[in-house]
């Protein structure tokens, strides 16, 4: 009886310390790149005030880390209003993001949003090309192939994501 409880008991610690990324010890967990995990959760959602869509999220990525965020309305029978969309990149500080986009005169009666975390993410500016940083792609790779957690491939890029729909 004490062998069971002593061997329960042994098979839960050791589980419990793959859980936490102990992989240096030949236990199954999260993977690490120079002792950082590369586990990539996204979290969002988002809100209409005064007319301007605010899209606020978390993100376990490195401080300067892109986003992108991608918004279209939707008609009452759910069908995508392709005509109009915003779509823009912003950094992750602290683990969180925002976004905020004007939506007055937009039609449709909900916003289909879709926030996505994605090593190969580039934005033109007047000032040149924003990408993601050295640190990002060492991390997880030049296509995300070693971002851990729930992905999805976008081509031959594993994208971490969220969708939702807003009420206007």
């Amino acid at each position: 009886m004490h062998r069971r409880i002593f061997a329960t008991c042994l098979l839960l610690a050791l589980l419990a310390f793959g859980a936490v990324g102990c992989e240096s010890i030949g236990l199954p967990g999260i993977a690490a790149v120079d002792g950082r995990s590369t586990l990539v959760e996204l979290d969002a959602s988002g809100r209409v005030e005064d007319d301007v869509l605010v899209v606020e999220g978390t993100a376990t990525v490195p401080d300067g880390a892109l986003v992108t965020i991608m918004v279209m309305p939707v008609t009452e029978d759910g069908q995508l209003i392709q005509t109009t969309r915003a779509q823009d990149v912003v950094e992750v500080r602290d683990g969180a993001f925002v976004f905020r986009v004007p939506v007055e005169g937009w039609d449709g009666t909900k916003l289909n949003t879709w926030v996505a975390f994605y090593t190969t993410i580039a934005k033109e500016t007047d000032a040149g090309t924003i990408e993601q940083t050295a640190e990002v792609i060492r991390l997880y790779g030049e296509k995300g192939e070693n971002i851990e957690g729930e992905t999805r491939q976008m081509g031959d890029v594993a994208v971490v994501e969220a969708a939702f729909m807003v009420e206007r």
